[in-house]
C-alpha cells in the first residue's frame, strides 16, 4: 500500500502544510462520520477548479496563438472535463488515498468519477494554498503531460454534433444541419 510520500511524489509536491493534504483528500461523507477530522475537501474543490481553469486558460493561449475564444473554450472544456480529471486523479493514484466514510466506501465511492474529479480539483486548491500560483502550474501541467494528447481524442468525444458541423459547412457553405 502507499503511503502518503509516495502519493506526494507521483503528485510533485510535498506539502508544507500536512493538513491542506488532509483536507484535500477529505471526502464530505468521512467528515460526517469524522467531525474531529475537520473539514471536507468542498472549499478545496471550489479553489481548485478556479485556479485549474486559470492554469489551462493560460496554457491553451500561449500554445495556440491564433485560436479563437471557442474553439479555445471547448479545448479547455475538454482539459477539464469529469472524465478527464478522473483519469488524472487515477493515475496519480487519488482513489487510493481518499478518506470515504463507511457508507460511500460500500457503494463504490472509490471509483465513482464524481469523487475523484472533486478530489483532484480539492488537490489543486491546496497546492495553490501550500505553494503558490506558479509550483501549482507547474504540477498541473507535468501532470497532464503534453495537452495535445488528451485534445486529440477528447475533442471528437466532447461535442461530436459539433464537429460534424466544422467539416460539413465548409463543403455546403452555411446551411443549417438537420438532424433526424
Amino acid at each position: 500500500m502507499d503511503t502518503l510520500a509516495d502519493f506526494q511524489a507521483r503528485l510533485g509536491h510535498t506539502f508544507a502544510n500536512a493538513a491542506l493534504l488532509a483536507e484535500a483528500l477529505a471526502h464530505p461523507s468521512y467528515t460526517n462520520e469524522h467531525p474531529e477530522a475537520g473539514p471536507s475537501n468542498q472549499r478545496l474543490e471550489f479553489l481548485g477548479d478556479a485556479v485549474l481553469q486559470l492554469v489551462l486558460t493560460d496554457a491553451l493561449y500561449a500554445l495556440y496563438p491564433a485560436e479563437p475564444e471557442g474553439p479555445l473554450s471547448r479545448r479547455r472544456s475538454v482539459l477539464a472535463n469529469g472524465r478527464t480529471l478522473a483519469a488524472l486523479a487515477s493515475s496519480l493514484g487519488l482513489d487510493a488515498a481518499l478518506h470515504l466514510g463507511a457508507s460511500e466506501e460500500s457503494t463504490g465511492g472509490r471509483a465513482r468519477s464524481s469523487n475523484l474529479e472533486d478530489a483532484f480539483e480539492a488537490l489543486v486548491g491546496a497546492i495553490y494554498l501550500d505553494a503558490g500560483l506558479e509550483k501549482t502550474r507547474a504540477c498541473l501541467l507535468a501532470i497532464y503531460g503534453p495537452l495535445e494528447t488528451h485534445l486529440d481524442a477528447g475533442l471528437e468525444l466532447d461535442n461530436p454534433k459539433g464537429r460534424l458541423q466544422e467539416r460539413v459547412q465548409p463543403m455546403h457553405g452555411n446551411t443549417a444541419l438537420r438532424y433526424e
